[in-house]
Order: structure tokens, then C-alpha cells, then sequence
């Protein structure tokens, strides 16, 4: 396979070095600005290139040596090849383009990570032929693992029992509680999700604000840290509130928080699963003030004595429908936790488009260090 020399200019989303090549861009993963690397090339269309690294020839002063063996390979992180720093600076850099090309000019602020391994506590492995792992990186091809630097060392040390129950074929959902030090392992086959033996169905997790349940085969936040310094800014945000309505409330992370301060909450989840769980949450730090409902957000009404909204909502944002119903709400402030800046920079774009809301306040969470993947809390008020 032939290799190509290049120079890597420039670093794009989500995670990219980038460089030229025969007046084409070339795609490098695990690269940094600076770098002179050999490549070869994966994929080749009319404006661009995708390669894979070789080789690095001269290292960029961004540069560090990379810790895991499999990073090369392995889909799970694309930015371990910088320093830390590097990382905030160019996360905070492809933030603050979408926020402007989204006609914004608010300035985030950054909560970075105190710790850069073992800070994952909930992670999604495959297995195949009695062997765990992840995806390629640029491919549906299996890597194999026996040790990964990001999840907690708990964790770890369940990895290398895994291997050894030899599944031809199946996912193991993992969560360990970070606060209990418990850990519950689900094994996905097909349609079929069950408890691994040996491990709980739920662990216990403690943010601050009472202990709740969590259970690996739905929802969880990876990175207790930082869901503990979002739970902070939520509550910040909730101390002149009332009456809250919850969109996508999941287990209760955020809603045990809340109602602890206010009058009354009312939250929405799609998953019924996670609602019972949820209600249990609550009947565990003696809420009588919650009031929750397994429902599709596009199905709910938001009650007229609404004075705050909080939504949590998956990668895909918020629906038409779900942006409709909050604009004509009696809501005074919009709290909008995201896992994907992109979409939620579209729904604000239209949240604020009638002046119903202005964005106040918006701040960045590094829950994924080590990846391009980013956590945002924006908060809105009412003009």
C-alpha cells in the first residue's frame, strides 16, 4: 500500500488532523497541528481524502507520547495524541466557531477534567469470538482489548473477566458506581438483554444530593465528576424557581437534585423502565413533590404554572415540536443540558429566533477528555 508524506495544517471537527494533498484535504486521525507524518490512503472522493496515520516523521510540539496501545486503531478516543491542553484549546475553538456561525457571540465557559484515565464509569463494549473491544476507528472492523485507560479501574478488572465467559457474539453494558463502588454488567444478544451473574442490577450513585439508583441497561452519565459539577450549575439556576418541568428526566439524576429546592417538579421520559426507576429515586430520598410520567416529549403538555423547563435530550436535540411547545409555554428560563453542540446550537438557534428567550449563559463540560465529544449547559431567560 503506498504511503503519502504530509503536513498537518490544521485540526477540523471532530477530531482531525488536516493536510493537503494533490489540492485535495486529507483526513488524518491521531495527528496534530505541526506533525509531518506518512500516511496511507483509506478512502479518496472528488474533494476529499481519508488516510489513515503510518507514521509520525516529525512530531508537533502539541504532541505527546500516546499512553494507549490501541489508539491507532481503536474508535473510542481520537484526541489522547495531545497534550491536555491542546485538547481544551481546540475543543474550545470548534465550540466557539458553531456558536458564531450560528449568529451567536456569547463566550463559553470551560469545566475541565481533573482527571485524564480511569475517569469512565459507564461504557458499552462488544464482543466477538470471546474477545472485548471496540470498533475501528475508521471502519466496522472489531479491536480487541484487554486494558482501556479511560474506564475506571473497576471496570478493568471486569473487562478481563469478560473475556473469559468466551460470548461468540454479544455488547456488555457496564456502570459502576462510583460513590458505592458497586458495578452491574447487562449482555445484549440480538433483542435480548440480561443481568451478567455476579454483578447488580442497579449500583448506587451519590452527586450530592442523595443516593439514587442507576442501572447500566438504560441511561447513565460516564463521568461522576462532572454530572456532579452540572448538577451545580442546575441547581445555581433553580434557586428562584418553583414550579419545574423535566423533558427526557431519565432515571432522576437531575430530578432528585431539583425537587429537593422547589415546590413541585413534573418530568417526561420516554423509557418506562426508566421512570419506574426514577420514582423509586425518589421514594429512596423522600420526594412527595415529583410527579413523573413515562410519555413521548412530543405527546406532553407543559402545564401554564411552569416556571422553569430543564431538558436533557439525546444526540438528535429536540424535535419541531418539542422547540414549539416550549416557546409557548409561561416558562420564565430554559435550562438545555446537550451531548452534541451542533444540535443544540440549532434548537437555540430557533428558541431564541422570536424573542420568547435569550441565551444568558453558556458552559462547557469536558466529561469525554481524551475525545472530540463534548457536554454543554445552556440557560435562557424569558425577554
Amino acid at each position: 500500500m503506498a504511503l503519502i508524506e504530509l503536513e498537518i495544517t490544521k485540526f477540523v471537527p471532530p477530531g482531525k488532523g488536516m493536510a493537503i494533498y494533490n489540492k485535495k484535504a486529507v483526513f488524518i486521525s491521531g495527528t496534530a497541528i505541526g506533525d509531518v507524518v506518512s500516511a496511507y490512503i483509506v478512502k479518496e472522493k472528488k474533494d476529499h481524502i481519508i488516510a489513515n496515520l503510518h507514521e509520525v516523521i516529525k512530531p508537533s510540539p502539541d504532541r505527546i507520547d500516546i499512553p494507549c496501545p490501541y489508539f491507532l486503531e481503536c474508535g473510542a478516543c481520537d484526541l489522547m495524541q495531545l497534550k491536555y491542553e491542546n485538547q481544551i484549546q481546540y475543543k474550545r475553538q470548534f465550540l466557539d466557531d458553531a456558536v458564531q456561525v450560528n449568529g451567536f457571540s456569547i463566550s463559553a465557559k470551560w469545566r475541565g477534567s481533573s482527571n485524564l484515565k480511569n475517569f469512565r464509569y459507564r461504557c458499552q463494549l462488544k464482543c466477538v469470538k470471546g474477545q472485548v473491544g471496540y470498533n475501528h476507528r475508521n471502519s466496522n472492523l472489531f479491536v480487541p482489548i484487554d486494558h482501556c485507560l479511560i474506564l475506571s479501574e473497576k471496570l478493568n478488572r471486569q473487562l478481563k473477566q469478560l473475556s473469559k465467559l468466551a460470548y461468540q457474539k454479544a455488547e456488555f453494558l457496564m456502570l459502576h458506581g462510583l460513590s458505592s463502588d458497586q458495578i452491574s454488567v447487562y449482555v445484549k444478544q440480538n433483542r435480548d438483554i440480561f443481568l451478567l451473574p455476579g454483578t447488580l442490577p442497579e449500583v448506587i450513585e451519590n452527586y450530592g444530593y442523595g443516593d439514587i439508583k442507576l442501572n447500566a441497561a438504560q441511561f447513565a452519565q460516564s463521568s461522576p465528576e462532572i454530572t456532579r459539577s452540572i448538577s451545580e450549575a442546575i441547581l445555581k439556576h433553580c434557586q428562584d424557581s418553583d414550579q419545574v418541568c423535566e423533558i427526557y428526566c431519565g432515571s432522576g439524576t437531575f430530578t432528585v437534585a431539583v425537587a429537593g429546592q422547589v415546590n413541585q417538579v413534573w418530568g417526561y421520559e420516554l423509557n418506562p423502565s426508566a421512570i419506574v426507576l426514577a420514582k423509586e429515586n425518589c421514594q429512596l430520598n423522600h420526594l412527595n413533590n415529583v410527579h413523573l410520567y413515562a410519555a413521548n416529549a412530543d405527546a406532553i403538555k407543559i402545564k401554564s404554572n411552569i416556571d422553569t423547563i430543564i431538558v436533557d435530550p439525546p444526540r438528535a436535540g429536540l424535535s419541531a415540536i418539542v422547540r414549539k411547545k416550549i416557546q409557548k409555554s409561561k416558562a420564565k428560563r430554559l435550562i438545555y443540558v446537550s451531548c452534541n453542540p451542533s444540535t443544540m446550537l440549532r434548537d437555540i438557534k430557533e428558541l431564541v429566533s422570536n424573542n420568547r428567550f435569550t441565551l444568558k449563559e453558556l458552559t462547557a463540560y469536558d466529561m469525554y477528555c481524551q475525545s472530540s465529544h463534548l457536554e454543554t449547559l445552556a440557560i435562557f431567560d424569558s425577554e
